[in-house]
């Protein structure tokens, strides 16, 4: 064997297309040579995982990389060995016929051929224009160009926020301070609410939330949640933070802070053993979370809180007390009124979204239904939790006034339960190597609660007017505010420990490059 020759391994050949984003990513090089931001980008990873597949792929041989400025610009190189380069050969051709490596393409091409999406150097001149060639590539032919400086592959800009966004957690708050006012200075507003009462559900309120989870259910890709559900490591992870860490918790901190209020420290057991299932997509959406996982971690939720609820009750409120010398109270709920909680507070939202999916995109396609239809129904999520936060304060408004010692009293285990779990939750996520989607849908999921399902049983087996029921209303009026301030935290730690400032990319200055380097940028030819 020559000298410095490297010996091809077959095992990590196979190895390397054996994961979905680096077929992905294989898919986006295709004939091209690409640059490393648009894979963050199109894909919608973070930098360090695009970079570690990226690694692993030129260890086994199937990409090659040029530095050009700032940038890495990668393109596939075919294996030495003959079985191992058809292999390859055979891989990319499927690839380009299945239809989300389709989707990733027609992303990069609109990305990186768009004239208003090319970046200039400073100082530097480029008149462009486009003309379409062969195999829907597009020619980029420049002129006026800089003797010394060119434009080379950046980041699209960042999409600037509605106003609505921009000052969500202003909104959020003043929403608050709203419900509260009502209640406070018209004591008749609960009354007039609660005519609107069915059982144990709260229509207006229902009606809130079924609202503000229909956008984010309709944006779930239905048809891949069986890759979801085949990451066993990440469910896994979420259901010992769910059923194991978080009810433990819970009670741990009703014992410390509540051991003398016995009806309160009922009250925030029940919170603590009500898994989140309906809040939880909104503060992921705002979060930038992963939408395909949150769906299918609320739907396992959702099956566990169904089968098991009634088991947890009876340990936690029965059983558990006792051991610590405190009296225990029987709980009686059935598997049917917490179905019929479950069903109407993420049932009917879910059913709503994957119905308007499957029919829509059938009818218009993929590209309309994300480009068109998604845009125009993601502002009722912000109105209707703005209306739902308004409708809860109000009910309690009285109450917080008159009582802001009891409300401080369940607040402070409450926010302790929040950041506690919220941490946790994101550290064990990145030590199980998830990216900062998944990381914050772990963290977001295992962080809030079903306060729904709470206030629906405490009402059921304590009445409307306990300390239990109490607590239940108190519940959500502090996780508001606590997830919102996480949301911030999440957006911290992505900068911090992930690599990136925003969900979209921010615009990045072109690099100087020299002269020599000017004829064959111009005749590159964008990806097809």
């Amino acid at each position: 064997m020559a000298r410095g020759q490297t010996v091809f391994n077959i095992e990590r050949f196979f190895q390397a297309l054996g994961d979905m984003t680096r077929l992905r990513l294989l898919n986006l090089i295709g004939d091209q040579e690409i640059c490393v931001c648009y894979f963050t980008e199109i894909l919608g990873q973070p930098q360090p995982k695009i970079s570690r597949h990226l690694a692993y792929l030129r260890s086994a041989g199937i990409v090659t990389v040029r530095r050009e400025g700032r940038w890495m610009h990668y393109r596939i190189v075919m294996p030495p060995h003959v079985g191992a380069t058809l292999i390859l050969q055979q891989t990319l051709s499927w690839l380009k016929e299945d239809r989300t490596m389709q989707t990733d393409r027609a992303r990069l091409s609109k990305a990186c051929c768009s004239p208003c999406k090319i970046c200039c150097a400073t100082g530097g001149t480029v008149a462009h224009s486009y003309r379409p060639s062969h195999s829907f590539h597009f020619e980029v032919i420049m002129s006026s160009v800089s003797a010394t400086q060119v434009p080379i592959c950046a980041p699209m800009p960042r999409k600037k926020l509605s106003f609505l966004d921009r000052f969500l957690t202003l909104w959020i708050f003043l929403a608050m301070a709203i419900g509260v006012a009502i209640g406070h200075f018209d004591p008749g507003s609960a009354a007039f609410v609660n005519r609107f009462q069915s059982g144990t559900t709260n229509v207006p309120i229902a009606i809130g939330l079924i609202i503000m989870m229909y956008p984010p259910l309709a944006k779930v890709r239905y048809e891949k949640l069986g890759q979801v559900f085949r990451n066993r490591r990440v469910l896994g992870l979420s259901l010992v933070q769910n059923w194991i860490i978080g009810p433990l918790l819970m009670f741990a901190l009703a014992l410390i802070f509540l051991h003398g209020e016995p009806a309160y420290m009922r009250g925030l057991i029940l919170i603590g053993i009500a898994r989140c299932i309906a809040m939880v997509l909104v503060w992921n959406e705002l979060a930038g979370g992963d939408t395909d996982y949150v769906a299918g971690l609320v739907a396992l939720n959702s099956v566990f809180q169904v089968i098991f609820y009634s088991l947890y009750a009876w340990v936690f409120i029965t059983i558990l007390p006792t051991w610590f010398g405190l009296q225990g109270s029987v709980v009686k709920i059935g598997i049917g009124q917490i179905a019929h909680s479950v069903f109407i507070y993420l049932g009917i939202p879910f059913l709503a979204g994957m119905l308007t999916r499957f029919v829509l995109v059938r009818v218009k396609g993929e590209e309309w239904y994300r480009t068109q239809f998604i845009p125009r129904i993601s502002p009722f999520t912000l109105v209707a939790l703005l209306f739902t936060i308004v409708v809860m304060f109000s009910l309690k408004g009285d109450l917080i006034v008159k009582l802001p010692f009891d409300v401080l009293k369940i607040a402070v285990p409450l926010l302790i339960y929040f950041l506690i779990m919220f941490l946790v939750s994101f550290w064990m996520g990145r030590k199980l190597g998830a990216d900062y989607a998944q990381t914050a849908t772990l963290s977001f999921t295992a962080a809030g609660n079903n306060f729904e399902l709470a206030i629906a049983v405490a009402v059921a087996v304590f009445g409307l007017n306990s300390g239990e029921a109490f607590v239940g209303v108190i519940g959500p009026l502090v996780e508001v505010p606590a997830l919102i301030g996480l949301v911030h935290v999440a957006f911290w730690m992505r900068k911090r420990y992930f690599g990136l400032a925003d969900r979209a990319f921010d615009a990045h200055p072109a690099e100087t490059v020299p002269q020599s380097t000017a004829a064959e940028l111009s005749n590159r030819r964008c990806p097809s």
